[in-house]
């Protein structure tokens, strides 16, 4: 039997609802029983109550969260909404490589799609690249070791106002055209570079900028000294100045400048002259014309040198003009442009090198042509083969001093340079082989038929010159003459470089394709498709690829067997004939609209717009005139009257002065290295040498 408080204590819900609703059961029940169930029925309201109570609670504090979750979202909403309409969207669409950014001092490791705010500095790493679009319509391609500081992204509707302070490296611009009232600033420690809508580069090395524009217009002037702004903003004082300073520079397609911090300090401190001896006029003393005459003819002298001065330190690269240019070429001007392109002695930030150009003292007289001349160096003496004068002609290295002209009857052309073979000198024409000692004299000739043209240059194997002709291979071993069967079949000029060892690749430039030939089996292994136009170059072989590129609009990258599934044809914006230089893991070339690439070998695709090195380009010049590489730079010896230079680690550009060139005669040729020293030539025959100490 159950015991009440067992009962009690096992009193379910059902059984006390029960209880309490029947008035009868309550009735027949004891006393202490009744007060029993009375006391857990009030304990039961009162848990029922703070149960009901907690859940009130739980109610509010979520419903209040969510509330807080809302107005949040609404504000972050509202705040991305502002941030929109009043900056623009600086977005990562592509890397490569690895790239930063610097917020408040701390770096972090940037990623494709990241947004990147004001205030913040993006810089690259080596062989790294990354690309920056703003707004979905313009964008910024950083190039390896280059730093940029975004200053201000601001937006109000469509009307921008950007800015940004290039530190260092190089930065290419392709910029939408902008809406009236909109600003688009680029600063470099020289320059003040604004842009309308265009595409440019921006090229920032330890103590120059170069500009470049592609497309558009872009306006520019120096960044002077801060101090002498503010004091310039007192206009009335110096309005004259002002109009000086302020004259709109506009550089249009193709145009160039190169500005070097040391020429904008020259002015800065001319500029302060000017001002201070402005300053101590007294214009309220009219008591001495005489004297107020001559102060004023002073002060108009001074304003004048130091517009001279002005113009001197903006004047565009480039001859063409555009009608909105007020650019000044007098040649008045020519020393103090040149002045401000390179000194002569260089000094470089790492390592401190000192970068020295030297004349040679005697010039051997000869009248030389851009397209049809090249250079043979060796420890003695400096060769030049000139069809111009249908002569080898041999200088002294040291002073350049004319030692000997050779010339034939039999010459007739030269269409291929002369190269050291075995103590001699060999010179081929389309029809002899001048077998010639290093003295001037000959000392045999052999015949050939259809020997080299388009100066395809002999390479020299074991013991033997391998000499490309039309369709063969001509093999001189001593004073004999030997020749391969053809190669293509094809009559054709053929271009060769020497791969692994007794393995050869030929182009022909009529069939247009490619082979690997074998000489020990003396045959053709492996052959490529036909190339869409002609090439006039030797093939390329770098990592474990074939490079060529034809005369029009093309380049290509073949593996060392020519499978078809495996090759690629990249456009260009103009065709090449200047050889391609491999360094890993870029292709380096002079196109043939006169500009600098670089292409990246791996990804193989859009090549870079480096700089313009030649003014008037021609592509019959570049059959002889080739870059070169030397002490890790890549040299070119330019039109412009300059040696054109490329850091392959800083990605730096110059173009250095020669000193005694003031007139800027042409450089022509491939310039040659003989150890730690660089040979190149004029137009006019004058011999430079080039060392890095």
């Amino acid at each position: 039997m159950i015991s009440k408080k067992d009962w009690i204590d096992k009193l379910d819900d059902k059984t006390l609802d029960f209880l309490l609703n029947n008035q009868t059961a309550l009735d027949e029940m004891p006393e202490n029983l009744k007060i029993k169930l009375k006391y857990m029925t009030k304990r039961f309201d009162h848990e029922s109550e703070k149960a009901q109570r907690k859940t009130l609670v739980f109610q509010f504090v979520f419903s209040f969260t969510i509330i807080i979750i809302l107005l949040i979202g609404l504000l972050i909403g509202r705040n991305t909404f502002l941030y929109h309409r009043f900056y623009s969207m600086c977005k990562v669409i592509k890397i490569d490589g690895k790239a930063y950014k610097i917020v408040k001092g701390k770096k972090y490791l940037l990623h494709q799609d990241d947004i990147i705010k004001e205030k913040t500095s993006v810089y690259t790493e080596n062989d790294s690249q990354i690309q920056l679009e703003i707004d979905k319509k313009s964008r910024l391609e950083l190039n390896q070791l280059s730093e940029i500081k975004i200053n201000r992204l601001k937006k109000n509707k469509k009307i921008i106002n950007n800015s940004f302070y290039l530190k260092k490296g190089m930065i290419k611009v392709r910029l939408a055209k902008l809406i009236k009232g909109s600003l688009f600033k680029i600063t470099t420690t020289e320059l003040i570079i604004n842009v309308i809508g265009t595409e440019f580069e921006v090229n920032k090395s330890i103590d120059e900028t170069t500009i470049t524009v592609i497309e558009g217009k872009i306006w520019i002037k120096p960044n002077l000294d801060q101090s002498i702004q503010k004091e310039l903003l007192k206009k009335n004082l110096y309005s004259q100045i002002n109009k000086i300073i302020n004259e709109k520079v506009v550089l249009t397609k193709d145009q160039s400048i190169i500005i070097n911090s040391s020429d904008v300090k020259k002015f800065d401190i001319m500029l302060k002259e000017t001002i201070l001896f402005i300053k101590n006029i007294d214009f309220s003393n009219q008591n001495d014309p005489d004297t107020q005459k001559k102060i004023m003819a002073e002060l108009d002298k001074k304003l004048f040198q130091l517009k001279k001065s002005y113009q001197a330190l903006i004047i565009p690269l480039s001859h063409d003009k555009d009608e909105n240019n007020k650019q000044v070429s007098n040649s008045n001007t020519e020393k103090t442009i040149d002045q401000r392109i390179e000194s002569t002695h260089n000094n470089e930030e790492e390592g401190k090198k000192e970068v020295i150009i030297r004349k040679l003292p005697f010039n051997p007289q000869l009248q030389l042509d851009e397209k049809e001349t090249s250079l043979a160096i060796d420890n003695n003496n400096i060769y030049i083969t000139s069809d111009s004068n249908k002569s080898l002609t041999a200088v002294d290295i040291k002073s350049g001093k004319l030692l000997w002209k050779f010339t034939h009857h039999l010459i007739s052309k030269l269409t291929s340079p002369a190269l050291i073979y075995q103590k001699n000198l060999i010179i081929s024409t389309s029809n002899h082989v001048f077998i010639i000692s290093k003295q001037g004299k000959l000392l045999k000739l052999l015949n050939i038929n259809d020997g080299p043209v388009y100066w395809a240059k002999p390479e020299i194997h074991n013991d033997s010159l391998l000499i490309p002709a039309n369709d063969i291979l001509y093999i001189l071993k001593g004073n004999s003459l030997e020749k391969t069967n053809n190669i293509f079949n094809t009559s054709g000029q053929l271009y060769i470089t020497k791969a692994k060892p007794n393995i050869l690749y030929f182009y022909n430039i009529n069939s247009k394709k490619l082979a690997m030939y074998n000489l020990n089996k003396n045959i053709v292994t492996h052959q490529s498709t036909p190339l869409k136009h002609r090439a006039f170059m030797k093939p390329v072989f770098a990592n474990n690829y074939i490079f060529i590129a034809d005369s029009i609009e093309n380049i290509y990258r073949f593996d060392t067997t020519f499978n078809d599934q495996n090759s690629i044809t990249l456009k260009l914006p103009a065709g090449v004939v200047s050889e391609i230089i491999y360094h890993k893991p870029f292709c380096y070339f002079i196109g043939n609209d006169g500009v600098f690439y670089k292409l990246n070998s791996n990804s193989f695709d859009l090549p870079q717009f480096i700089i313009q090195v030649d003014k008037n380009p021609d592509s019959n010049n570049y059959l002889v005139k080739k870059p070169v590489l030397f002490e890790n730079s890549i040299y070119y010896c330019s039109d412009k009257g300059k040696l054109f230079s490329y850091d392959l680690k800083t990605t730096e550009t110059r173009f250095l002065k020669i000193p005694g060139n003031q007139s800027n005669n042409p450089l022509i040729c491939t310039p040659l290295k003989l150890g730690n020293v660089l040979y190149f030539i004029d137009l006019n025959s004058n011999i430079y040498t080039l060392s890095i100490h």
